[in-house]
């Protein structure tokens, strides 16, 4: 029974290798030059992106850098004019306003 089934299983790999084998006997093109050509083709698109993220990133990050200093000098700026600016409240003055009519 082990012989059989040892046997059959013998069979049933070398038919998967004939399968195999008449695959890449279809493709009639050798395994190495069409790995070879997607990687190239891989290393084309990653070459592409990365410039193309690269030109585009660098100057996003310098434009936000820029905007953000900017914005907090200016904010340094503002705060150290109205800090200057302001009185402080030495004297609170409180108006209160009575009706003429109430007066009466």
């Amino acid at each position: 029974m082990n012989k059989r089934n040892s046997q059959l299983n013998k069979g049933e790999k070398k038919e998967e290798k004939k399968n195999h084998n008449n695959a890449s006997i279809k493709l009639a093109v050798p395994q190495t030059e069409i790995s070879s050509f997607f990687f190239l083709q891989i290393v084309h698109f990653l070459s592409i992106f990365f410039s193309c993220t690269v030109s585009i990133t660098i100057p996003a990050i310098l434009v936000v850098l820029h905007v953000w200093i900017r914005s907090q000098s200016e904010y340094c700026r503002l705060s150290q004019v109205l800090n200057a600016r302001r009185p402080e409240p030495d004297l609170l003055l409180v108006i209160i306003w009575v009706d003429p009519e109430t007066r009466k």
